[in-house]
């Protein structure tokens, strides 16, 4: 488990958009949890031996939004 949160604490920026690691907290460590600027929080789960996405990165949705919103104005400019 250990070598999962050292892996997970190297990362200092978030492995979907960049975004810098914050500062953990002594609960945050205790729960092996990296938060980031963008809001993501990664973690280990003690259970099933893996890093997961506790609080997934909204990037990937903002993009989708954007586009959707693209292909509105595009239409309505038709």
């Amino acid at each position: 488990m250990n070598h999962l949160y050292a892996k997970l604490k190297a990362e200092k920026s978030c492995p979907v958009c960049g975004a810098a690691a914050m500062p953990a907290t002594e609960q945050q460590e205790r729960m092996l949890l990296v938060r980031f600027q963008c809001s993501a929080i990664f973690g280990v789960s003690g259970i099933l031996g893996t890093i997961n996405a506790n609080e997934t990165c909204p990037s990937p949705s903002r993009v989708a939004a954007d586009h959707l919103m693209a292909e509105v104005m595009q239409a309505g400019a038709a």
